[in-house]
Protein backbone atom coordinates (compact mmCIF):
# COMPACT_ATOMS: atom_id res chain seq x y z
CA UNK A 1 0.00 0.00 0.00
CA UNK A 2 1.03 3.29 -0.38
CA UNK A 3 -0.33 6.59 1.33
CA UNK A 4 0.28 10.22 -0.06
CA UNK A 5 -0.43 13.28 1.76
CA UNK A 6 -1.92 15.85 -0.35
CA UNK A 7 -1.44 19.52 0.71
CA UNK A 8 1.55 18.23 2.95
CA UNK A 9 2.63 21.60 4.73
CA UNK A 10 6.97 21.41 3.83
CA UNK A 11 9.06 23.57 5.76
CA UNK A 12 10.48 25.74 3.33
CA UNK A 13 13.39 27.02 5.19
CA UNK A 14 16.13 25.60 7.88
CA UNK A 15 18.42 27.70 9.45
CA UNK A 16 20.87 28.03 12.50
CA UNK A 17 21.78 30.93 14.66
CA UNK A 18 24.13 31.55 17.44
CA UNK A 19 22.34 33.36 20.10
CA UNK A 20 23.62 36.87 21.48
CA UNK A 21 23.97 39.93 23.11
CA UNK A 22 21.35 40.48 25.68
CA UNK A 23 18.89 42.85 24.20
CA UNK A 24 16.64 42.82 21.48
CA UNK A 25 18.94 45.23 19.76
CA UNK A 26 21.67 42.92 19.71
CA UNK A 27 19.99 39.56 19.84
CA UNK A 28 21.15 37.07 16.92
CA UNK A 29 19.38 37.66 13.79
CA UNK A 30 16.81 35.13 12.39
CA UNK A 31 16.74 36.23 8.72
CA UNK A 32 14.74 33.14 7.13
CA UNK A 33 11.31 34.35 6.43
CA UNK A 34 9.73 31.56 4.47
CA UNK A 35 5.99 30.53 5.31
CA UNK A 36 7.20 27.69 7.81
CA UNK A 37 10.83 27.54 9.07
CA UNK A 38 12.61 25.92 11.30
CA UNK A 39 15.22 27.43 13.51
CA UNK A 40 18.06 25.73 15.40
CA UNK A 41 19.93 27.60 17.97
CA UNK A 42 23.18 27.62 19.26
CA UNK A 43 24.67 29.02 22.27
CA UNK A 44 22.13 30.06 24.85
CA UNK A 45 23.65 30.87 28.03
CA UNK A 46 20.19 32.37 29.86
CA UNK A 47 21.37 36.09 28.40
CA UNK A 48 22.30 35.64 25.16
CA UNK A 49 19.10 35.65 22.69
CA UNK A 50 17.47 35.56 19.16
CA UNK A 51 15.13 37.80 17.18
CA UNK A 52 12.29 37.02 14.54
CA UNK A 53 12.45 39.26 12.01
CA UNK A 54 8.97 40.80 10.66
CA UNK A 55 6.65 38.67 8.87
CA UNK A 56 2.97 38.40 7.07
CA UNK A 57 0.43 36.83 9.45
CA UNK A 58 0.18 32.71 8.70
CA UNK A 59 4.15 33.13 9.05
CA UNK A 60 5.42 29.83 11.39
CA UNK A 61 8.40 29.34 13.33
CA UNK A 62 10.15 26.39 14.83
CA UNK A 63 12.78 27.63 17.09
CA UNK A 64 14.78 24.89 19.19
CA UNK A 65 16.93 25.66 21.71
CA UNK A 66 19.50 22.84 21.34
CA UNK A 67 22.42 23.89 24.39
CA UNK A 68 22.72 21.93 27.46
CA UNK A 69 21.18 21.95 30.92
CA UNK A 70 20.19 25.61 32.28
CA UNK A 71 21.11 27.09 28.66
CA UNK A 72 17.81 29.49 28.96
CA UNK A 73 17.36 31.21 25.34
CA UNK A 74 15.96 34.63 25.11
CA UNK A 75 13.32 34.95 21.93
CA UNK A 76 12.51 38.51 20.70
CA UNK A 77 9.50 39.45 18.89
CA UNK A 78 10.53 42.03 15.54
CA UNK A 79 9.68 45.68 16.05
CA UNK A 80 6.22 46.91 17.20
CA UNK A 81 5.28 43.38 17.81
CA UNK A 82 4.33 41.32 20.98
CA UNK A 83 4.76 37.22 21.64
CA UNK A 84 1.65 36.33 23.59
CA UNK A 85 1.02 38.99 26.53
CA UNK A 86 4.58 40.08 26.58
CA UNK A 87 5.69 43.46 26.17
CA UNK A 88 6.24 44.57 22.27
CA UNK A 89 9.21 44.84 20.89
CA UNK A 90 11.49 44.21 24.12
CA UNK A 91 9.66 41.42 25.83
CA UNK A 92 11.53 38.21 25.23
CA UNK A 93 9.73 34.91 25.72
CA UNK A 94 12.80 32.72 28.13
CA UNK A 95 12.85 28.35 26.65
CA UNK A 96 14.23 25.88 28.90
CA UNK A 97 17.38 24.12 27.33
CA UNK A 98 16.69 21.60 25.18
CA UNK A 99 13.20 22.45 24.05
CA UNK A 100 11.08 23.49 21.32
CA UNK A 101 8.51 25.89 20.49
CA UNK A 102 6.09 26.87 17.52
CA UNK A 103 6.07 31.10 16.98
CA UNK A 104 2.77 31.40 14.77
CA UNK A 105 2.32 35.38 14.03
CA UNK A 106 -1.50 35.90 13.59
CA UNK A 107 -0.31 39.48 12.43
CA UNK A 108 2.51 41.72 11.78
CA UNK A 109 2.21 42.34 15.19
CA UNK A 110 0.92 39.09 17.30
CA UNK A 111 3.54 36.35 17.77
CA UNK A 112 1.45 33.47 19.85
CA UNK A 113 3.63 30.33 20.86
CA UNK A 114 2.66 26.69 21.33
CA UNK A 115 3.22 25.79 23.92
CA UNK A 116 2.45 28.81 25.86
CA UNK A 117 5.77 28.34 28.12
CA UNK A 118 8.14 26.39 26.24
CA UNK A 119 9.75 24.96 29.38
Amino acid sequence: EVYVELNAPALSSVQTVAAAGSTNADAGAITSNAASNVIVVTGADATKGVILPAAAAGTIFIVKNIDAANAILKVYPPASAAINALTATTGALSMAAKTCAVFAFSSTTQVYTAPLLPS
